[in-house]
């Protein structure tokens, strides 16, 4: 696991200023996470199930030049961690820190059966992430309760989510506690105000169909895939490239994907550690 963090400090350089991201969770008559991964280049991505942890760990990861990076992931007690990139402009770590953000993404996955894990992994001690890499993340649990994690300029920022649902795009949310949401601005704002328009019309229970819509209203032309998470059922559905008509299922208890909707045929098959990438599945009729 050590050597994972430490390879993963020096592919993380890569993506700043690159990909951009949308992520929600809604916690109404039912529970409803998404996540948007935008990424201007239209890298590989890896589908993968980690099988050898203490929980069984579902990871998005795209291709850097250094090997795969995070990006969101699912353990199957029904944490749901989208990882993004943040506006430079709007957020700057002190660099001082002592736990560095991939850590807790990826030990929050490992270990975690509720958001309160996180508080006390963190402790004491300074989140940080390096420059030129400023990241936030976003964690829900099957309870219905979630927080945004960020290193702050001066402080660790930790947002609790307070509604009904909450948001993440790529400023950073700390500075805007006190905002009307329309009111945010910087790296991501458009789409965050799109989504908290649509999640408001969708009403006290998000369907199958209005998920989708959420994230169409924060799609744009290099939007590479778009997830949608069901904690309750234990199952994950994702479309490619914004094909919304296209889409797979993913069974987090029998760690297997299957077409579910688009497809001339079906099919489906197990993921192991070795995942299954994005151009295969391009491949499937």
């Amino acid at each position: 696991m050590k050597k994972i963090f430490i390879i993963f400090i020096l592919f993380s350089l890569l993506y700043s200023f690159y990909f951009s991201c949308s992520s929600f969770t809604f916690d109404g008559a039912n529970k409803v996470r998404g996540m948007n991964f935008d990424y201007t280049n239209n890298p590989e991505l890896k589908f993968q199930f980690l099988i050898n942890m203490p929980k069984d760990i579902f990871l998005l990861s795209f291709e850097t030049n250094w090997g795969y990076a995070w990006t969101m992931g699912i353990n199957d007690s029904g944490i749901f961690i989208p990882f993004q990139l943040v506006d430079s402009n709007e957020f700057v770590s002190d660099e001082k820190g002592s736990v560095f953000m991939h850590n807790i993404f990826m030990e929050t996955l490992s270990y975690a059966d509720n958001i309160g894990f996180v508080n006390e992994y963190i402790g004491n001690r300074r989140v940080f992430s390096p420059r030129g890499a400023y990241t936030h993340m976003m964690i829900s649990d099957l309870s219905g309760n979630a927080a945004i994690i960020e290193a702050g300029e001066y402080q660790n920022e930790i947002t609790e989510k307070n509604e009904e649902f909450m948001l993440m795009t790529n400023f950073a949310v700390y500075k805007f506690r006190e905002k009307n949401y329309d009111e945010v601005y910087g790296m991501g704002a458009t789409r965050y105000i799109n989504m908290h328009d649509t999640l408001i019309k969708s009403g006290e229970e998000i369907s199958f169909e209005e998920a989708w819509e959420i994230l169409k209203s924060a799609s744009n032309s290099f939007t590479d895939c778009s997830t949608i998470f069901f904690p309750e059922e234990h199952e994950i559905y994702f479309c490619l490239d914004c094909d919304y008509d296209r889409i797979w299922k993913v069974s987090i208890e029998n760690r297997s994907i299957e077409t579910y909707s688009g497809f001339s045929e079906y099919k489906n098959m197990i993921i192991n550690d070795d995942g299954i990438l994005k151009s295969e599945l391009k491949m499937w009729k």
